[in-house]
């Protein structure tokens, strides 16, 4: 049981390839007397923000910020940083594995090298001592907001009902991962006038999704019905981030 007063840490990783280092360092802080959190769901091959996290990480004074390939590519690990700093949190990365790229919100920031498993113990110590002095990073007053580039999204309809599972399960399919793409393509298909504009939409201003897409959101209308007697499927909308 962690000691009283002792600080509450959360774990910020990617499935594909922090899960092991997570799950050492879980252990290891939590015999230190530390309230360690992660998502253990992540780990059995789930991929979703949910409540929880977001609980997590509001609870949290420290946030370890795990850099590996999958974490750089994960829009996930990217709200969970963005959060954690813009909660002022101390967030403190961790280099995972060699050759990581770094997000530009922790790009030339101070980090902990954990790519070497023989020096394990030695940065460990540091990295104890880090949370001890609350060594961590500060976000850049660039990031503070996501920016919106083109305020073109349609208003909010009269008497709108939230829908918030649907948005949370769109929002997942959003954020899948599957390790390798560069461009991710999610559509909405149905009979008009059901609510497709008005789901997409809510998750356009989902503050999750612009935590994890930080340079801005995009509204385009791409597509119109067309007068041809043949089937043919409606583009509502669509919106893209970088």
């Amino acid at each position: 049981m962690p000691k009283v007063g002792y600080q509450r840490i959360f774990v910020s990783y990617a499935r594909r390839d922090g899960a092991e280092l997570a799950l050492r360092l879980q252990k290891d802080l939590t015999a230190e007397g530390f309230d360690v959190w992660l998502d253990t769901q992540r780990i059995g091959g789930g991929a979703s923000w949910t409540a929880k996290i977001e609980k997590a990480i509001d609870r949290a004074q420290v946030v370890l910020a795990l850099l590996t390939p999958g974490s750089y590519s994960s829009e996930i690990c990217r709200a969970e940083q963005l959060r954690s700093l813009r909660k002022d949190k101390c967030v403190i990365p961790l280099l995972a594995a060699t050759g990581s790229d770094i997000p530009l919100h922790l790009e030339a920031k101070n980090y902990r090298d954990f790519t070497h498993k023989r020096d394990y113990a030695a940065r460990l110590q540091s990295l104890l001592a880090d949370i001890k002095a609350r060594n961590g990073i500060a976000l850049p007053p660039s990031y503070r907001a996501t920016p919106a580039i083109y305020i073109t999204a349609p208003p909010t309809v009269a008497n709108y009902i939230d829908r918030l599972e649907a948005v949370r399960a769109l929002r997942d399919t959003l954020f899948a991962e599957d390790g390798h793409r560069d461009i991710a393509l999610t559509a909405l298909e149905g009979m008009g006038g059901i609510g497709k504009t008005v789901l997409a939409q809510t998750l356009f201003k989902d503050e999750v999704v612009g935590q994890a897409f930080p340079d801005g959101l995009v509204w385009i209308t791409v597509g119109r019905e067309t007068r041809s007697s043949k089937p043919s499927r409606r583009i509502v909308s669509t919106s893209t981030a970088t």
